[in-house]
């Protein structure tokens, strides 16, 4: 009888909040978010031919949502938890937002970083498109010539949770994400 109770809640994945609209209150879960947006970038990108790298940017953009820090965060940011209960935090007191756009960056570099020249390339234009994805693209060099977008990919585990993210991310939506970097077309 435990074990049947323990398959159960292995099947069961946390909700994560993507978005709160502030007209009504409303949240969207960031499993509809993320194939949401890919389904609309892939159709965007289809018209310059480029439409599964374009559903791959949409799965991966916001992955760095799915940790339980970013959603601590986004709870006590939108006033959906207890400010007296443990996981609550001070948003006032905390210098910037968790990092969430990394995550989906480092996945890309990391597939495609040793399959060669082209590949890497290709990993770079996609990792940088999603860890830009709010700032707007960010500068791969500083002025003093130090390798910005290496230091953003190399970031730490500890900073990124890029594991936690997929330990987390939902078995369709990470099904899709091992066919859309598998498929080389």
């Amino acid at each position: 009888m435990q074990d049947e109770h323990a398959d159960i809640h292995a099947n069961i994945k946390k909700q994560f909040i993507a978005h709160r609209r502030e007209a009504d209150g409303k949240t969207q879960d960031l499993w509809q978010h993320l194939k949401e947006t890919s389904s609309l970038a892939g159709r965007f990108a289809t018209k310059i031919g480029l439409e599964k790298p374009g559903e791959l940017i949409g799965l991966l953009h916001d992955l760095g949502k799915a940790t339980q820090e970013f959603d601590q965060y986004i709870r006590s940011a939108v006033g959906l938890d207890d400010p007296d209960g443990d996981d609550s935090i001070d948003i006032s007191r905390q210098k910037g937002k968790p990092d969430h756009s990394s995550a989906g960056a480092q996945v890309i570099h990391r597939y495609f970083s040793d399959k060669g020249n082209e590949s890497l390339f290709v990993s770079q234009i996609l990792a940088l498109t999603i860890a830009s994805h709010h700032s707007g693209l960010i500068d791969c060099l500083t002025p003093e010539g130090e390798d910005n977008f290496s230091r953003r990919i190399k970031k730490s585990e500890e900073k990124t949770r890029t594991k936690e993210s997929l330990v987390n991310l939902e078995k369709d939506i990470k099904s899709k994400v091992e066919e859309l970097l598998s498929d080389h077309s």
